[in-house]
């Protein structure tokens, strides 16, 4: 018959750390816990939109059951050696977000698209704000965690404003 109890997806904010019920709705898997996932660095995206440069960051289900994701990153430039020198970016949301079920091994991504500094050296921001380059991003998963990840073979994410644009997080699909 019909499972009594099946609440909203997301209604419960804390994941159990067993595994999921069988009775459980269809579609439905407990959220993804801070130790379930493991972030890669962000890779740039090429060729990136005129007026921006867009990097992935995508995330592995290295726990040993199935879970899920669903929503848009928080994201932060980090604090040079403490997180509470981090500094909060506003993030425009892009395209709708979708429930994405990970069985231990699968991918997630988010795509993120940040104003590049432009000119030469220092370079300028065309907003007139202050240019800044942080070493590392903090990723925030929703009910997961929070995730530090440089950029893939090194450098800064170099940025005007304090703005960035970032996609759902959406299942990775034949990437390596």
């Amino acid at each position: 018959g019909p499972s009594a109890g099946a609440g909203s997806p997301g209604a419960g904010a804390t994941a159990t750390a067993g595994k999921p019920s069988a009775s459980a709705a269809p579609g439905v898997l407990p959220a993804c816990a801070d130790a379930d996932l493991k972030a890669s660095a962000a890779r740039d995206v090429e060729p990136s939109p005129v007026g921006s440069y867009v990097v992935t960051v995508e995330f592995t289900n290295i726990g040993g059951h199935a879970c899920g994701v669903k929503g848009f990153p928080t994201l932060a430039a980090a604090g040079q050696g403490s997180p509470d020198k981090s500094l909060p970016l506003q993030v425009q949301q892009v395209g709708p977000a979708v429930a994405v079920q990970l069985p231990p091994g699968a991918k997630t991504f988010t795509t993120l698209g940040l104003k590049p500094v432009l000119g030469e050296a220092d370079g300028y921001c065309p907003s007139g704000a202050t240019p800044f380059a942080p070493p590392s991003l903090v990723v925030g998963v929703p009910e997961a965690g929070k995730y530090q990840v440089g950029r893939e073979g090194g450098g800064l994410f170099a940025m005007c404003d304090n703005k960035i644009t970032a996609t759902a997080f959406l299942p990775s699909v034949g990437k390596k």
